[in-house]
Formats: structure tokens, sequence, C-alpha cells
């Protein structure tokens, strides 16, 4: 969990003492493990939402769906490992 949150923070800012001081204040905080849509996922995996689908239609990319329509959430350290 907590290598996820650096992994994300460290890509999201210029330093690594930056992206360890972020992760430290989510932790002391208590984030929790964000759901993502496919479209949330794609941006951050930088790739096509159709590869996000091909990922999910093979079950290699653990997932949920969401009321009426389905839509698919998929966690965030699910996609950061796979």
């Amino acid at each position: 969990m907590i290598d996820n949150l650096y992994a994300r923070f460290r890509r999201q800012t210029e330093t690594d003492t930056a992206a360890a001081i972020l992760t430290l204040a989510a932790v002391i905080h208590g984030e929790q493990d964000r759901f993502l849509s496919v479209e949330e996922a794609a941006e951050l995996r930088q790739c096509s939402t159709d590869a996000i689908y091909k990922l999910l239609q093979s079950g290699k990319l653990p997932h949920t769906r969401t009321g009426k329509g389905g839509h698919y959430r998929i966690r965030e350290s699910a996609l950061l490992s796979a």
C-alpha cells in the first residue's frame, strides 16, 4: 500500500523528498486504496481504455462492477501490481 502511494506521488512530483512527504501525510491521514474507473486506470497506466478492457476481460486485472450500469471499478493497488 505504501509503495503504491509513493509510486503515485512520485509520478506527480519532481523529487523523491516531495513524494516521501506526501506519502507520509497520506498514511497519517489514513488514505485508503482508491477505486478507479477504466478511464482513470488507462491514464495512470498510460495506455488506451481498450488495453484496460482487455486486461479486465482476460481476468488479469481484478475488478468489481457497480450499480445497474455495471461500470468497472479497479483498485489502484491492483492496477499498479498488474
